[in-house]
């Protein structure tokens, strides 16, 4: 009888080994595949979100754990012991991994995107104008959730020399909301401006739908402004994994009058 050759015969055996694991059924006792594919992915991006934290890292990591872990109703202990079955059965680790990468790179190409549409929108705005500062100091993409700790983001500035009279103020955000429940979840944004003389001017949008939204405060020609707040609040009644929202092509500007404007005052 004819041997095999040893490569062939490996390869064999090989497949013959990864359509076993394939066939190996999870226990009941652990995560299932599909609820563990929705928390690593929650987990890998909190956990990406706690590393951006500096000294105070590892606290926030914990607490953002602790989030996932009760958003999708496990465990640490179960979580842990899953992992290991998951890792003596790579297989089945792997094709999840697998769906995640892609997951992850869409998300990426889908903020790239509008970030690339607030880029374009904010230098076209540039052109008409005779001089634009932007105000925005946090992240121009990032992503909140209805947990406490992640569910906002507040600015604030104070006048200087670089205001003048007949400024107007422009908040852009881009939002993508991983949930299709328009009804469980929105985004509340918000300019408030203060005024020299005390007067106040605001400019809100209720967000409830992927997109790309402008807010703007007019200008004022007879008062130069004191004092500005913006603030993006989300809020979340959609206990879904896929509850959540990106944030891109985040921005506050300050925009200047055109010359010809100015001297019309």
């Amino acid at each position: 009888m004819k041997r095999l050759p040893i490569n062939l015969l490996f390869a064999i055996c090989s497949c013959i080994i990864l359509f076993a694991s394939c066939q190996v059924k999870t226990p009941k006792d652990i995560i299932q595949p599909d609820k563990m594919e929705a928390l690593l992915y929650d987990y890998h991006i909190v956990q990406a979100m706690g590393n951006e934290r500096g000294n105070t890292q590892e606290y926030h990591v914990k607490l953002y754990h602790d989030y996932v872990f009760k958003k999708h109703g496990v465990t640490k202990a179960l979580f842990d012991s899953s992992m290991v079955w998951y890792t003596r059965h790579p297989s089945h680790l792997t094709q999840m991994y697998s769906r995640l990468q892609e997951r992850l790179d869409y998300e990426v190409a889908i903020m790239q995107d509008e970030k690339a549409v607030a880029k374009i929108a904010n230098e076209g705005e540039r052109d008409l104008t005779a001089d634009t500062l932007e105000l925005w100091k946090g992240k121009s993409v990032t992503e909140l959730t209805s947990a406490p700790y992640n569910n906002k983001l507040l600015t604030a500035f104070e006048s200087d020399s670089a205001f003048v009279i007949g400024d107007s103020i422009a908040m852009n955000i881009g939002a993508r909301f991983f949930s299709t429940k328009k009804s469980m979840q929105n985004i509340y944004a918000a300019i408030l401006v203060t005024y020299n003389d005390g007067t106040t001017a605001s400019a809100a949008t209720n967000i409830n739908a992927s997109g790309t939204y402008t807010l703007q405060v007019a200008r004022d020609y007879e008062r130069k402004i004191k004092e500005l707040k913006g603030f993006i609040y989300y809020n979340d009644n959609d206990d879904s994994a896929k509850s959540g929202v990106a944030l891109s092509g985040l921005s506050l500007l300050r925009i200047h009058p055109l010359a010809e404007e100015e001297s019309k005052e």
